[in-house]
């Protein structure tokens, strides 16, 4: 049950952030609240626990980079939801591995677009939404 609700809830950001450039603060606030109650029916205080510190860490490791505008507030918002369905140890994973895939997507739309004068970004909860399919996959 909680793998759906996490799939769904980054699919949602995923196609917001293509569409607006935006993650909305409604589905963050939906996704936090589902992500600490549903850990804790299945874990009880143990799964409220790791969804806290799984909440945690993504601000810790991505705060700095955000004061430095290497990612967006959204960014970190939709990894914190993502936090509180996977714990402290899981979300760690999937933050490299979004990371990654997201110089992957860069270098990839690049190599697509090197002869056009256009912006190169890469809309960041698009790689998240992909690790967690990875993560529900069995990967990590």
């Amino acid at each position: 049950m909680q793998d759906v609700l996490l799939l769904v809830i980054s699919f949602v950001a995923a196609i917001m952030d293509y569409i607006s450039c935006r993650v909305r603060n409604w589905l963050i606030i939906a996704g936090l609240l589902l992500g600490i109650g549903s850990s804790y029916y299945v874990s009880g205080v143990k799964g409220v626990q790791d969804a806290l510190f799984g909440i945690m860490i993504p601000v810790l490791i991505l705060f700095p980079l955000f004061l430095k505008r290497y990612f967006g507030a959204g960014d970190i918002k939709l990894l914190c939801v993502a936090g509180s369905f996977l714990g402290p140890v899981r979300i760690f994973t999937c933050i490299c591995l979004s990371v990654v895939m997201s110089g992957a997507f860069g270098l990839a739309k690049r190599a697509i677009l090197k002869k056009y004068k256009e912006e190169m970004t890469v809309r960041f909860a698009i790689p998240v939404f992909f690790s967690i399919l990875l993560y529900r996959g069995g990967l990590y």
